[in-house]
């Protein structure tokens, strides 16, 4: 064994369930356990919708399943929905004045030409505005 080799345990030490036959890759039809219990399939889940619907009508009931399956992007599409959204408002209500309110003084004071300003508006009030 080398220094970068870890060290080789039987399987028995790691896991006691892991020591038995290998795989075959065949199913023998059996869908009972060693100990003769039958797997049942878990109850099916609520969409997305129907959940987001539930927290508002049976709260109680939202919630059931989400052990087993997290339903995570929804929320994440909501919230960038959202802060996108409040983004751009807040980009056209408050961003685009106070730049314009200096580019006009900058205009008075003769640091820029008035068409420069013109087109600088023109473009931060674009969506391309938006996405710098």
């Amino acid at each position: 064994m080398t220094a970068t080799e870890p060290p080789s345990y039987p399987v028995a030490l790691i896991s006691p369930a892991l020591a038995g036959p290998p795989f075959s890759g065949e199913h023998d039809g059996n869908d009972a356990s060693a100990d003769g219990a039958k797997y049942v399939s878990p109850a099916p889940t609520m969409s997305v919708f129907s959940r987001a619907v539930a927290i508002f009508t049976r709260p109680a009931q939202a919630w059931e399943g989400l052990r087993e399956r997290a339903q995570w992007w929804f929320p994440l599409l909501i919230m960038v929905g959202l802060a996108g959204g409040f983004a751009a408002r807040l980009h056209h209500r408050a961003f685009i004045p106070m730049m314009s309110e200096t580019w006009d003084d900058k205009v008075q004071s003769g640091e820029l030409p008035a068409e420069q300003v013109d087109k600088m508006e023109r473009f931060f009030s674009s969506p391309a505005g938006l996405a710098r």
